[in-house]
């Protein structure tokens, strides 16, 4: 599989530290990685399809944001987001 030549970066980077950093946490020094836990909906929301003319349920999603040189991770299970912040990319 080739590699998008924005992303290039991230296949190099050393994931073991935020690997423990989220298994373990980080009681013994600063917060290294900036998390943010919100609502973004509730948790029984249900929403309409207007193409099949169904209703459906979300209940994960997730995604990689890229917003200037700082790349987030997004994991929203049962309307609740949790969004880390994996630092600035180098150049």
């Amino acid at each position: 599989m080739d590699k998008p030549e924005q992303f290039k970066q991230l296949y190099d980077i050393n994931y073991d530290p935020i690997r423990r950093y989220v298994r373990y946490g980080n009681r013994n020094q600063s917060c290294e990685y900036p998390v943010l836990i919100q609502t973004k909906y509730s948790t029984n929301k249900v929403s309409f399809d207007e193409d099949s003319k169904e209703y459906y349920e979300t209940p994960h999603e997730f995604d990689f944001i890229l917003e200037g040189d700082t790349i987030y991770f997004s994991l929203i299970i049962f309307g609740i987001e949790y969004l880390i912040s994996f630092g600035i990319l180098r150049k």
